[in-house]
Parts: C-alpha cells; sequence; structure tokens
C-alpha cells in the first residue's frame, strides 16, 4: 500500500452530536458488518467547527480503516452519494494516488486475510 497511497491519516477527535442535516460523522460502528456501507440509520454530525475540519472530509475514493479494538481491520470506501463525511479518530484514511488503487485495496481488505495482508505494507517506506 505504500506505493499505491498518496496519504494516510488519522480521523477526528470530537464528540458526536445530533445530526445538523448536513454534516455526517462516521465512527467504527456506522460501518455495516456485512457491506461495509454507511449505516445511515442514526446519523450523526462531529462537534466541531466545520472549517478547521477539511483535513477530515472525505473524498471520493477513500478508504477507511478500523484500527482499534474487536474491528480492527474494518474497512469502508466512500462514495460521494454518502454526503458530507467527516471520519473519527479510531479510524485511519488511506487517500490513494488513483482510483484503481483505492478499489484494488479496498476489494483485498473484503477477503478473509486481506486486512492483515495489506495493512502492514502500508507503513513500509517505498525506495
Amino acid at each position: 500500500m505504500g506505493e499505491l497511497a498518496a496519504t494516510f491519516g488519522y480521523g477526528l477527535n470530537a464528540a458526536a452530536k445530533s445530526f445538523d442535516g448536513r454534516h455526517k460523522y462516521i465512527r467504527i460502528t456506522d460501518i455495516d458488518e456485512s457491506t461495509r456501507r454507511f449505516l445511515c440509520s442514526s446519523l450523526t454530525s462531529p462537534d466541531i467547527d466545520f472549517e478547521e475540519a477539511a483535513p477530515y472530509r472525505l473524498a471520493e475514493g477513500d478508504v477507511l480503516f478500523a484500527r482499534t479494538g474487536a474491528s480492527v481491520g474494518k474497512s469502508y470506501r466512500y462514495v460521494r452519494t454518502d454526503g458530507e463525511v467527516y471520519f473519527a479518530g479510531f479510524l485511519i484514511r488511506f487517500r490513494f494516488k488513483d482510483k484503481e488503487a483505492a478499489e484494488f485495496v479496498f476489494q483485498n481488505s473484503l477477503t478473509a486475510n486481506g486486512f492483515f495482508s495489506l495493512f502492514p505494507l502500508a507503513f513500509r517506506k517505498v525506495p
């Protein structure tokens, strides 16, 4: 993944508040276990100043991975139809150099050992 990803980073350290009608907040529990889609049944918004939160707003093709707890490796690929979404701190976002790389990594993360074979490569230095 080190050669495929342009950037990666942790999400917001912010509390969730009632959904404001526009800004969505995705946390580990908001990713469906089987479909890996964003669950929109109980939407929340991050309790932040949105002018300063631009670095945490998802863009087409971003892939999130859960980085802690029993959900380590759970993944989600952002699609524009999910709306304006910001990601929480227990998730890591990978922004890829192109959409094919994002799709490749996301699809591999869905396999039985996909995450565990991909994730260690994320932090390897590219020569």
